[in-house]
């Protein structure tokens, strides 16, 4: 009857009649293709300023660079709705509304429009993407399902990264910079648009020490990117661009405890526009080495990804629009323990109707056709009500998905393990019968901007099905002789509701700050190796930020409430808890002026009165690894940057 009901009312969307006296939006259609227009994750068509059909937070490059963090998953701690811990020195995880775990695989990672996960585990790992802070222009959170744009993995939102044209570069730049525990980072980054040919490229290096041994290397990433655009005509443009990273990466891999990557990662890409259509290919792959370290096994990993997509905007009336759009991925991963060769097909449609200057209906529906399951519909509707040009009234609903990974559904290994005393025979078998996990998500949300100060308080509740957990089981005589399994099945489901509020507020020419809360509840079955009952069930944040001239500075806390986690004993399994905790980040920035105005020196401290705690639970022996977390600590860094 759900589904029914969402298509019906994107049928009415796409059918309704539209009268002569209509007014023309706007936006122009041409800047969706450009990637420039405000929101682009939330819709595939171009939006009237604060009429988004979906809650979307956006973090500026300004305020990326004024944040104090370090790392792009530190930087998202102050966007309301979102869960973020620090699983390692250099390894993060991030998810929106609860269900956050080590390997998250429910929250879609894009960098410009471009998916940017692990094919084996569908996970982020966010230190190898191949992108430098100083390129990126933006970073959009679209918050609940959005599986009807983007397919799979896109269960409880998505975040876009948005990097700079290069336009925007506009020149180059370079820095450098020292911090605590041996960390180095240098970058460069050039750009420039000389009539129809645009260009960009990036260098970039990291290396760091461990929080809890700072002698020992925990992390050292190269990465380089680049870009090539030419102009054909006023709205016909090609472009191909491409990365790489080398890693050496130290991870938790959950139950498995830790895992160090060693290898590269890469993609190309090539789109094409004309018009009202556009046609993105690109190609991911990467080439690795797993090691894992506490059971001395070693495993070599290549995947590659191909997609290809095509979409047409067709603006129907002056009150209408809609994108249409097919797809096709392929991918092939081989490892010593998972080999998979799979193609997936996708259509989807979007439509936008305005009957009147204060009402809007978005309508969107995806079909994704996968093999080893059945084909996944996932509808999107979304009414907004702008009664005054300052204020916004939005409903939602939505289903959204995620498949099984390859881990999930492939996996095979078989060995016997000999640690100290301990004798396991350990089988990992995955299940190829595994079906989706499905959600449906419900949404209210109201927006005010008045004068120096902006305000949007939202409301959500989602039931989420078929839930796809590992499982674990163990016999044996004793404690040192074990048969041990692993597996995956689809169990049970839960019922989840909360909301965020926050506020933006102008204090004067020079002075903003922040203020935001959010809560979630979680009832029902749990994902073994996701937060215990959707915790934490209480986050707050806030902050201050001061530029004039040469100078910058920002303060910002981030509150976090306590927190329960599964240890993963096969034996015993219970949920422990992981006390709350509050963090300090600070950045102050200085640009020189007279003959040295290029030259900028900027200290940031992330976590800046190091307080040591844990966001997960750390490994107390091989029967009980918990999350194989580690201890966190500050982040404080020097850098030294020259523009030119």
């Amino acid at each position: 009857m759900y589904r029914l009901l969402i298509l019906l009312g994107c049928c009415l969307a796409l059918i309704c009649p539209v009268g002569a006296g209509a007014q023309t939006q706007t936006t122009d259609l041409f800047e969706f293709f450009a990637e420039e227009a405000q929101g682009v994750s939330a819709s595939r068509i171009p939006l009237a300023a604060g009429q988004p059909p979906a809650t979307v937070y956006v973090i500026t490059a300004e305020e990326l660079a004024a944040s104090g963090a370090l790392t792009l998953w530190d930087a998202l701690r102050t966007v309301p709705g979102i869960d973020v811990m620090t699983v390692r020195t250099f390894q993060g995880s991030v998810s929106i509304r609860g269900l956050n775990k080590s390997l998250n695989s429910r929250t879609l990672l894009l960098v410009d429009g471009r998916s940017s996960m692990a094919v084996s585990v569908d996970y982020s790992f966010w230190e190898n993407l191949p992108v430098l802070f100083e390129e990126i222009e933006r970073i959009e959170v679209v918050e609940g399902p959005a599986s009807a744009l983007y397919g799979a993995n896109a269960l409880n939102g998505v975040i876009n990264i948005v990097t700079k044209k290069p336009a925007q570069v506009g020149g180059g730049r370079v820095s450098y910079a020292i911090g605590e525990r041996r960390t180095h980072t240098a970058s460069l980054l050039y750009g420039r648009q000389q009539g129809r040919l645009g260009y960009k490229f990036g260098l970039g290096w990291r290396t760091g020490n461990s929080f809890e041994n700072p002698d020992q290397r925990a992390s050292e990433t190269l990465k380089g990117s680049g870009s090539l655009s030419y102009d054909l005509g006023p709205h016909t443009q090609i472009s191909l661009s491409g990365g790489r990273t080398g890693m050496d990466t130290e991870v938790s891999g959950a139950r498995f405890n830790r895992v160090n990557t060693d290898g590269t990662v890469g993609y190309l890409r090539l789109d094409g526009v004309h018009d009202h259509t556009r046609l993105r290919l690109f190609w991911n792959t990467a080439d690795m080495g797993v090691n894992f370290r506490v059971y001395e096994l070693v495993s070599g990993e290549r995947h590659d990804v191909w997609d290809l997509n095509l979409e047409q905007l067709i603006p129907l009336s002056a009150r209408s629009t809609a994108v249409v759009g097919v797809g096709v991925r392929h991918t092939s991963l081989s490892s010593s323990y998972v080999s998979a060769h799979n193609s997936r097909w996708s259509a989807f449609a979007e439509h936008q109707w305005q009957p009147t200057a204060h009402w809007a209906l978005w309508s969107s529906a995806r079909l994704d056709a996968m093999p080893n399951t059945q084909a996944a519909f996932s509808p999107r509707l979304s009414l907004v009500f702008t009664p005054a040009p300052a204020q916004t009234l939005r409903l939602s609903a939505g289903v959204g998905y995620r498949n099984p990974t390859l881990l999930d559904s492939d996996l095979f290994f078989s060995d016997t393990l000999q640690i100290g005393d301990l004798q396991a025979a350990v089988v990992t078998r995955g299940n190829p019968d595994l079906d989706p996990e499905q959600i449906r998500s419900y949404e209210l949300a109201y927006q005010l901007e008045r004068g120096r100060y902006k305000a949007l308080v939202t409301g959500f509740a989602y039931r989420l099905e078929q839930l796809i957990v590992g499982t674990a089981s163990a016999s044996g005589p004793d404690l040192n002789h074990l048969a041990v399994q692993f597996s995956s099945l689809n169990q049970g489901s839960l019922d989840a509701w909360g909301g965020e509020a926050g506020v933006e507020i102008s204090l004067g020419r020079h002075t903003r700050g922040f203020a935001n809360y959010s809560y979630q509840d979680l009832r029902g079955d749990q994902d073994p190796q996701a937060a215990g009952s959707g915790t934490p069930h209480h986050k707050a944040n806030g902050g201050l930020r001061f530029q004039d001239r040469g100078l910058a500075a920002s303060a910002s806390w981030n509150w976090v409430a306590r927190t329960l986690w599964r240890n993963n004993n096969p034996l015993y399994p219970t949920y422990q808890e992981v006390p709350g905790y509050t963090l300090f980040n600070f950045h102050l920035g200085y640009r020189l002026a007279g003959r040295w105005q290029d030259l900028e020196l900027s200290l940031d401290a992330a976590n800046a009165f190091d307080n040591r705690h844990y966001e997960t639970l750390p490994a107390k022996s091989v029967l009980e690894p918990g999350q194989a977390a580690e201890v966190a600590r500050s982040r404080r860094s020097l850098r030294l940057s020259y523009q030119f």
